[in-house]
């Protein structure tokens, strides 16, 4: 688990009270560098929160061809479809449980070489570049 937040404490306790802090991983705060690494070592990225205004960092780990389990929260639902990824409910254990087991029973469905090139040519820096400038062009334009 990477980062840190006001739940970090009571995470590693549920960790050690299951029986499973042998098997899961508080990396703290990561550089840029580091969190390409973590997502080259890891199968799949999952988000499990109440909030996000877009998810850079679902696109960030789509970027590196990973699919993604995510809660239904604001932005990951304009980025995860059935190609790429599995959303969830909000709050919804079994869900999630249910989606990371599908995930693990279908993980061959998932290209993440096509997940990687559908990301970039809409994300990447190229387009979002091109984008950018036919904005600026029409706002200078009126």
């Amino acid at each position: 688990m990477g980062g840190h937040g006001s739940n970090l404490k009571k995470l590693k306790e549920l960790a050690s009270k299951l029986g499973i802090e042998d098997n899961v991983y508080f990396v703290g705060m990561l550089s840029r560098e580091k969190i390409i690494e973590y997502y080259n070592k890891s199968d799949v990225f999952i988000l499990s929160s109440n909030f996000e205004s877009f998810g850079v960092v679902i696109i960030e780990a789509l970027s590196q061809g990973l699919p993604v389990i995510s809660t239904i929260c604001g932005g990951p639902e304009s980025l995860i479809d059935n190609e790429n990824g599995i959303l969830v409910s909000k709050d919804c254990v079994e869900e999630m449980v249910l989606a990371m087991k599908s995930m693990k029973k279908n993980y061959n469905q998932y290209d993440r070489v096509e997940i990687r090139n559908k990301t970039l040519n809409e994300y990447g820096e190229n387009n979002i570049t091109s984008i950018l400038i036919k904005l600026y062009r029409e706002v200078v334009k009126h």
